[in-house]
């Protein structure tokens, strides 16, 4: 694909800054983590066990992470939208299949963006987006859902913006993951606890399957991510990282992540 000059491409999608104060009402400050209150219940071997966890946990939350850009990049092409791109790193994985906008809400993200991309970077919500009806290819989001209060309203967002058979590609944590079970049934769904205290909402996959088929789209391929403990009688006991993934990938209903791959119809 030959190089696109900046404002050609800002013609292209016909996409302004957006002026005056952003729409707030879907951010909402980190919680105050409570580990440190659950860390001095521990002795030193459940310490130690403790850590090691925390340990692979976050060596694995790389490697899914990698998966989902993977998965978005050989699902997409042509002009591309990273919705919610964060600083950049999606954004600019995703690049290598054609042209990609990013659009975020934190100035911080912004900046980081600046040069990096041929389509530019421009500052909005993903519940109220300043482009052009039909404009785009592809549309990636990852991980941004639950960051946003009424998340589901950008999926509507995101469908309007696409091109007729355009490509969403969506990932986020499910609300009905494995971990979830027993207080399902001892809480009910709105006590459900969230996977990261920094999260506002979260989406089960049965919720995100339904209000894709509601706008439009035909899913196209589903997995899910991530289900590496089972919680028995208050004891946390490994399974393998091979079986969590088998697991995980053809029951997405109780997976940690849910990622998705949707067609609009044309």
């Amino acid at each position: 694909m030959p190089p696109l000059r900046e404002e050609s491409v800002h013609k292209l999608l016909g996409y302004i800054q957006v002026a005056g104060p952003l729409q707030e009402d879907g951010m909402q400050e980190m919680c105050a983590y409570s580990s440190a209150r659950r860390l001095r219940k521990l002795d030193r071997r459940e310490l130690k066990y403790w850590l090691e966890l925390k340990a692979e946990e976050k060596r694995v939350n790389l490697e899914l992470m990698q998966e989902r850009y993977d998965f978005a990049a050989n699902s997409v092409n042509g002009v591309i939208l990273s919705a919610g791109s964060g600083p950049c790193r999606e954004a600019t994985y995703l690049s290598r299949r054609g042209v990609v906008v990013a659009l975020d809400v934190d100035v911080e993200a912004v900046k980081a963006c600046k040069g990096r991309l041929r389509g530019g970077v421009v500052r909005g919500d993903i519940l109220h987006m300043p482009f052009r009806s039909g404009v785009f290819d592809a549309v990636v989001s990852l991980e941004v859902l639950e960051h946003v209060r009424g998340g589901l309203k950008a999926l509507e967002e995101m469908q309007r913006v696409l091109k007729p058979e355009g490509v969403l590609v969506v990932s986020t944590p499910n609300r009905l993951r494995g971990r979830n079970l027993i207080a399902l049934v001892t809480r009910g769904v709105r006590s459900l606890p969230l996977i990261h205290p920094d999260h506002v909402e979260e989406h089960s996959y049965w919720c995100l399957v339904r209000r894709l088929k509601e706008l439009g789209f035909k899913v196209e391929r589903v997995e899910g991510q991530n289900i590496p403990f089972i919680w028995l009688a208050g004891r946390v006991v490994k399974i393998s990282e091979k079986l969590a993934k088998i697991l995980a990938k053809y029951l997405p209903s109780i997976a940690d992540i849910v990622l998705i791959r949707a067609r609009l119809a044309s």
